[in-house]
């Protein structure tokens, strides 16, 4: 071959000038598309990795809402059983007041009047009977001493 593939490529392009600045345009053109495109990819992954970040961030926030919700409510649900457990007790402590109260006025009117005593007895038993709690001995006891003269039952402790 006469001269190296770089002499006669300087040959090529003085003999064809304007073909050689087409091709050598073209490559500039490639080079530049090239460059333009991975500058863009660049930015599209950037974007890309800060709405995923936004996104995540959203989800953690959405996530913490809902464990704060979830929270509350425990808290609305403990609140609502101690306040059920209060009303309970309550309820019961007006029970046994009342028992304890009709009890009392069964054994003031034992002398006076037995059949009234004996009523208010029997209330002071049911107070209590009636919501399926225990018999208590304070409504027991006026019970006892409306019935012993009648049966000839006995207080146990006269009897001991």
């Amino acid at each position: 071959f006469p001269g190296s593939a770089y002499q006669q490529l300087q040959r090529f392009c003085k003999q064809n000038t304007l073909m050689a600045n087409c091709v050598l345009a073209a490559a500039a053109l490639l080079v530049v598309g090239l460059l333009t495109f991975a500058w863009g990819y660049l930015d599209a992954q950037i974007e890309l990795a800060q709405v995923q970040r936004l996104s995540q961030n959203e989800n953690l926030d959405k996530q913490q809402h809902l464990l704060e919700l979830q929270l509350r409510l425990q808290r609305q649900e403990q609140r609502q059983l101690v306040a059920e457990r209060q009303r309970q007790l309550a309820e019961r402590e007006a029970l046994v007041m009342k028992s304890k109260y009709l009890a009392a006025q069964a054994n003031s009117l034992l002398a006076s009047n037995p059949r009234r005593s004996a009523q208010f007895a029997v209330e002071a038993a049911n107070a209590t009977l009636c919501r399926n709690e225990p018999l208590l001995p304070d409504a027991h006891q006026p019970l006892r001493n409306v019935l012993s003269p009648i049966d000839g039952i006995r207080d146990r402790k006269s009897v001991v």
